[in-house]
């Protein structure tokens, strides 16, 4: 459970801020539409006029069976395309479920029908299965058991008031990804990556 507290002079700023917004979009007929990270956020982005035209320029097509090929692009575009693969990515699932819900009311979507989903077995009652399996194969049998991982066992671990043992733990090197210049993580510097796997090529020859 998460709670933050406002006092009510914090609050007051915000209305006057809210009200301030409201003012400068009532009357307008079309407002400007933005994209950018905020879109995250937004209800509207499954049909949203921007979103479906920032999607068409990174795909640098209007025909998607007919998208470039990573080694046609340039510098930029390839830029382009990291920086807003997730809002594209988060536009086209939003498409999704804004077309799964017409699809529910009844309207008829071009390409596509609606299914039911994959059914799996679940027991009726989780009791009697148990009681079930454990008289016809064993309690051992009927579980299975699985090791904390560290971030859960070193919860377990603070509510009887233990410390987690550092030397059983280590992060193994997963690689790199490339990502906006706006994210928090800190920039690798190439030549040691470089450096790094020539001195394990050497190692090894």
């Amino acid at each position: 459970m998460r709670r933050v507290t406002y006092t009510v002079e914090i609050l007051k700023v915000f209305e006057k801020a809210l009200l301030r917004a409201e003012k400068n979009i009532i009357g307008v007929a079309e407002a400007e539409l933005k994209t950018g990270a905020h879109c995250k956020w937004c209800r509207a982005k499954g049909f949203c006029k921007a979103q479906k035209q920032m999607a068409l320029s990174v795909a640098k097509t209007s025909d998607f069976k007919k998208l470039p090929l990573p080694a046609t692009l340039t510098m930029e575009e390839i830029g382009e395309i990291i920086v807003k693969g997730d809002l594209v990515v988060a536009w086209v699932k939003a498409v999704g479920i804004h077309a799964h819900t017409l699809a529910e009311n009844g309207e008829k979507i071009p390409f596509c029908k609606l299914v039911a989903k994959r059914q799996t077995r679940q027991w009726l009652s989780e009791e009697k299965a148990e009681e079930f399996l454990v008289k016809e194969i064993g309690k051992e049998e009927a579980f299975e058991h699985k090791m904390l991982s560290v971030a859960k066992a070193e919860k377990v671990l603070k509510k009887v008031k233990k410390k987690l043992d550092i030397e059983l733990i280590c992060k193994p090197d997963t690689g790199t990804k490339l990502v906006s210049m706006e994210h928090k993580g800190i920039e690798i510097d190439v030549t040691s990556v470089k450096t790094r796997f020539l001195e394990a090529d050497e190692r090894f020859n």
